[in-house]
């Protein structure tokens, strides 16, 4: 089937006029609406929209949109189950991408000292260090490339973006309530100390899958080509129709 640029329906607002100059090429046949609200039922089909949040005064229009296209995108689980739930059949979560000029680095640290038992979880923070996120460790007996003391902990604080607590028993841990004093968010397991019993960024204990799709989140945010490769994906599964 001879492919063409797909008709991209977009408004003049940031992050959606963005959104669809993004899309610009995206090879296919049809209109893709962004958002929702745009919908033609006169443009060529297959039909594909948009849906961003639902507002109360526009769930008609939502409703109604959703009941014809031919495939629904959304950038978040919530909107996806609600489509369902409504018995549309093709919907897609593609999240867009972030500002390239807000991307840094992002370094993680460990706090404590290292056990024979391993109980402070030490094969997480070696699986981590060996998967390529970067890891500096305060105390000795860490997989980490730069550990040791800091004479001054707040030094060590302010090099970290994310405090990671690997441990599998404890009874605090200490570095969560250090880390939150000097406003450095946590990551740390579900029942393990004191952990659930203050905000952090939560993962299963000891589950390494677990936590490296925090990190991955974390470090690896969402990129504008993600966004038209996802979007070009969806669209070429129409051309094999």
């Amino acid at each position: 089937m001879e492919e063409s640029n797909i008709e991209i329906v977009f408004p003049n607002s940031w992050i959606l006029n963005r959104a669809g100059k993004e899309l610009n090429g995206l090879e296919g046949k049809g209109t893709y609406f962004i958002n929702y609200a745009l919908y033609d039922e006169s443009k060529p089909r297959p039909h594909g929209a948009f849906f961003t949040h639902l507002e109360p005064k526009w769930k008609k229009k939502f409703d109604e949109v959703a009941s014809k296209v031919d495939f629904a995108v959304c950038s978040n689980e919530t909107i996806k189950q609600y489509l369902i739930d409504k018995g549309i059949k093709r919907v897609e979560v593609i999240r867009h991408g972030h500002q390239p000029e807000l991307k840094k680095n992002i370094r993680c640290g460990v706090v404590g000292r290292t056990y024979p038992s391993g109980r402070k979880g030490e094969y997480l923070i070696a699986n981590a260090v060996e998967a390529g996120f970067d890891v500096i460790a305060m105390g000795d007996g860490w997989p980490c490339e730069v550990s040791g003391e800091w004479s001054d902990p707040r030094e060590f604080y302010n090099l970290i973006d994310y405090l990671i607590i690997p441990s599998l028993i404890e009874g605090g841990p200490v570095p969560l309530i250090d880390a939150i004093a000097y406003g450095v968010p946590v990551i740390a397991p579900r029942e393990v100390g004191h952990c659930d019993e203050f905000p952090c960024i939560r993962y299963d204990k000891g589950d390494w899958d677990s936590l490296k799709e925090v990190l991955t989140k974390l470090t690896h945010p969402p990129t504008w080509n993600e966004w038209l490769t996802k979007h070009q994906e969806l669209f070429r599964s129409y051309l094999k129709k």
